[in-house]
């Protein structure tokens, strides 16, 4: 077994043994849930919820207690009635607790990169509520999704944050900022972002934070984005902008893709720190996020 596999895998049953301790919290009926003996422990389902699969609840269920013997075998009914008994928060604490213990030694030249993407997750349908249920478009049946934002430390492949909505009412700027505020050393951190991102609101809550950015922008072209309002010419540059309403200063790098095409970044880092060459680099690495979140799809 890989050994940082290994000591990931000791870690988490580690911070699933601390929140077995104060189970009463996160149940319920503190007290009475989780309480008696039964073929489904608080810490069985626990695991048995991360290591589920995308097939079906028999599937899985059979998946995870297939050593058992058969007379040990919970139903259906009971694997139910067990996880209506824990409450949301127990997943959130599991999440904070264990990836805070991951070792966070890896930086870019000093720097934390921190990615901010979202994914949807697709659940089981339900026209009536019409918080998840997106519309198709072409007259079939819509599908109920929920939207995932995720903070994701690129340089020791962990993620640090993450916000669940419900994909009809989610908004990816209010979640970063949500995130943003659960940064506890934002000395030397850099948010790296996709288009969806790129909102003075967002700008401004990162540099309050003391945190540095580099956010992708919409094409210089395209009315909307916050590039179009300073008329870029369409060319590689490297300019200073500013913002009238609110007092905020502005660095706009724009460099040519092998594509033809061009891309511009918005960001408040120091140009003689990260020279326009530095920037594209910091571009190319945001897409390591893509590919985590890419299995989840």
């Amino acid at each position: 077994m890989n050994s940082t596999f290994a000591s990931s895998y000791e870690l988490l049953l580690s911070a699933i043994s601390e929140l077995e301790l104060q189970k009463d919290s996160f149940v319920l009926r503190p007290g009475v849930d989780f309480s008696r003996k039964r073929k489904i422990s608080f810490r069985d389902m626990i695991l048995s919820l991360l290591t589920m699969q995308g097939g079906s609840l028999s599937t899985t269920s059979h998946d995870f207690f297939q050593h058992r013997l058969p007379a040990d075998i919970p139903s259906l009914s009971a694997l139910h009635q067990q996880r209506a008994k824990l409450l949301p928060d127990a997943m959130r604490y599991l999440f904070y607790h264990f990836t805070q213990r991951l070792p966070t030694v890896q930086t870019y030249d000093g720097f934390q990169l921190l990615a901010c993407d979202g994914s949807d997750l697709n659940i089981s349908y339900d026209p009536d509520d019409w918080e998840s249920c997106k519309p198709s478009g072409n007259g079939k049946r819509g599908s109920n999704q929920l939207h995932l934002h995720a903070l994701y430390d690129l340089c020791n492949k962990k993620y640090t944050d993450i916000r669940i909505e419900k994909t009809m009412v989610s908004n990816e700027s209010r979640a970063l900022v949500q995130m943003l505020e659960n940064i506890k050393s934002p000395a030397k951190t850099i948010i790296l972002a996709d288009r969806g991102y790129e909102t003075y609101h967002v700008f401004a809550h990162i540099m309050a934070k003391g945190l540095a950015f580099a956010i992708r922008t919409k094409d210089i072209s395209r009315k909307g984005g916050i590039a179009y309002g300073f008329r870029l010419p369409d060319r590689e540059l490297d300019k200073d902008g500013k913002q009238a309403v609110y007092p905020m200063k502005l660095r706009m790098v724009s460099f040519l893709l092998d594509t033809g095409e061009y891309e511009c970044i918005v960001t408040n880092l120091k140009r003689e720190e990260f020279p326009p060459w530095r920037i594209r680099e910091l571009y190319h690495l945001r897409g390591g996020i893509c590919a985590f979140l890419s299995p989840i799809h």
